[in-house]
């Protein structure tokens, strides 16, 4: 039986990160910062820094970036050793969290509930750190895990903002207000090995999501 592999070519709109506006509080030793909040009106990706005025950043405070609801990306770097409860509540378009370091503790609220989201959003981890946060499929304080490394995104994009979600033989794919042209590209060989000599084919589809934000998943079937 010829085995076919396929892969999805996903061309998008290139959306740049953005720098937040972030407020920092140092704790009481005087050795290092806490995100406190960020300025609602920021939107886009935004890379938390590792560190701010030569201390480490090494916590987000209770619902620091609560009710912003035009941020659809964060990079947490590994100074971060703790989150507050409801760090990302009511980020209505939040997409992805990507972690740089070691699964953080989560400060527990008083009813002792550990979410830092309360929305469909995934916590994008490296491969070296993802067995701390409970390995790949688990969730962790709310965020679907997915071991970055099984991301996979089309070699002409630029910005972490288009990644797809690889998940069982599936890819999620997020258009906003555009039409997007996907070509679908089919490999096939004799020998699962050697694939210098595959042939190749490929088919387009078109997808509309001109009057707003849809998501869409491709599955892989037998």
């Amino acid at each position: 039986m010829k085995i076919k592999y396929i892969y999805l070519l996903l061309v998008l709109f290139v959306v740049h990160p953005v720098t937040a506006s972030i407020t920092f509080e140092i704790n009481r030793e005087g050795s290092a910062y806490m995100v406190l909040r960020n300025d609602r009106s920021s939107s886009g990706s935004i890379n938390i820094p590792s560190e701010h005025n030569g201390l480490p950043v090494s916590s987000i405070g209770r619902n620091a970036f609560a009710g912003n609801g035009n941020i659809t990306a964060v990079t947490i770097p590994e100074t971060i050793t703790s989150i507050g409860i409801g760090a990302f509540r009511d980020c209505d378009q939040l997409i992805y969290i990507i972690f740089e370091g070691e699964a953080p503790s989560l400060v527990n609220s008083e009813d002792s509930r550990n979410d830092i989201v309360n929305t469909s959003v995934y916590a994008l981890i490296q491969n070296d750190h993802i067995e701390s946060y409970g390995v790949e499929g688990a969730k962790f304080g709310g965020l679907h895990l997915v071991n970055i490394n099984t991301i996979k995104a089309a070699a002409d994009l630029t910005s972490e903002f288009e990644i797809g979600i690889n998940r069982v033989g599936s890819t999620i794919l997020r258009v906003e207000d555009s039409a997007v042209e996907i070509p679908l590209i089919i490999e096939e060989t004799t020998d699962l090995n050697d694939w210098s000599n595959a042939s190749t084919s490929e088919k387009n589809f078109q997808i509309d999501a001109l009057l707003g934000t849809r998501f869409y998943r491709f599955k892989v079937t037998n």
